[in-house]
């Protein structure tokens, strides 16, 4: 699902994540800030089915969305019809052409800490990288089969980065934080799927 700032000049992503079952919570999309420090979304963002911001060319080539179909990632081009869309962020630009093919052209390598997400057959892999990668190394990893040390992505999409990356998970008594450099408008949240009856 997709979770809004708390307060007007945002919030960190441990503050978005909330009780069970929610497990995991990851920066999302781009967003501008004003003068006086408040943030708005630049971008499509759908919740709960609602269009809270509309699509925008400048805010990125990719959808990341979930709906009834479970989770999908595409091109914003190729996602006209929103009504499958229960949650969504538009961001990019995509790291993997779907079947696995690494999606970004530009080799120079501006090493900034970065946020993802890919598919994979089966499997939702998001991934934060504190350190700095470029978009292209990143993009190489992610679409890299699993036997050569790579996640074998099948399609992934890049997320907010720079500072804006940071991630938190709860598992039981564990946790992990992945501290940002600055609050953020919008973040991804991760949940555990409710048990079969």
């Amino acid at each position: 699902r997709v979770a809004l700032q708390k307060s007007a000049r945002g919030s960190y992503v441990r503050d978005l994540l909330g009780p069970p079952p929610d497990g995991l919570a990851i920066n999302g999309g781009f967003f501008e800030r004003d003068r006086d420090g408040t943030l708005t979304p630049s971008g499509l963002i759908i919740i709960a089915g609602t269009e809270n911001a509309p699509a925008d060319n400048r805010a990125g080539s990719g959808i990341i969305y979930s709906g009834a179909a479970g989770v999908g990632i595409g091109y914003r081009k190729d996602l006209t019809g929103r009504g499958m869309m229960a949650e969504a962020i538009q961001v990019g630009p995509i790291l993997v052409d779907p079947g696995g093919k690494v999606g970004v052209a530009n080799t120079r390598h501006d090493r900034q800490n970065r946020s993802a997400a890919c598919l994979t057959p089966g499997r939702f892999v998001i991934v934060a990288v504190d350190g700095g990668l470029s978009l292209y190394q990143l993009a190489v990893l992610m679409a890299a089969p699993v036997a050569e040390g790579g996640l074998g992505c099948d399609i992934a999409i890049n997320l907010d980065g720079g500072p804006s990356t940071q991630a938190s998970s709860r598992a039981g008594s564990q946790s992990i934080d992945i501290l940002g450099g600055t609050t953020i408008q919008n973040a991804l949240i991760v949940s555990a799927k409710p048990p079969l009856p």
